[in-house]
């Protein structure tokens, strides 16, 4: 994928980022309070994936990682990832926390645990997402930033 690119999210950017979120079932109605904290997979000009943080240090809700179906399986959510992860260490985040219906098992590979919600720090449990949007049967996860027995670091 040459001609991959991944940036930081442009305000010109949300309208193609929310139809991409609700494409693939995902909350998008708040992301504008968030859109600095996202970015975007560019191939060819085309909006192909996106994942945003919200972060309210030192912890941050990693919320939104969607990547365009017809792409699946190239690459492109991981590169996400690893672009928002070394974003919220720049921004002081030490904890990544999220809710995941369907992939705990690509979070689990980039190092994250399992765990229960209420162990969740209330900053991120009085969020939109956790609060309201993502429902109680969803798998709650954190990656600590800091963990020297994290291979994937």
């Amino acid at each position: 994928m040459a001609n991959l690119r991944i940036d930081r999210a442009m305000a010109v950017q949300e309208s193609l980022i929310r139809a991409l979120l609700a494409q693939h079932q995902l909350p998008n109605d708040d992301i504008a309070h968030h859109l600095s904290h996202f970015h975007v997979a560019n191939l060819d000009g085309r909006v192909v994936g996106a994942m945003g943080l919200e972060i309210y240090r030192p912890f941050a809700l990693a919320r939104s990682l969607v990547v365009s179906q017809d792409l699946w399986g190239q690459g492109i959510a991981r590169q996400l990832y690893k672009r928002s992860e070394s974003y919220a260490r720049q921004q002081g985040v030490a904890s990544l926390y999220l809710l995941t219906l369907t992939a705990p098992g690509f979070f689990g590979k980039c190092g994250f645990v399992e765990i229960d919600r209420s162990s969740v720090p209330d900053k991120i449990q009085k969020t939109r997402e956790f609060a309201e949007m993502c429902p109680a049967s969803a798998t709650c996860m954190v990656k600590h930033l800091n963990d020297p027995a994290d291979p994937t670091q």
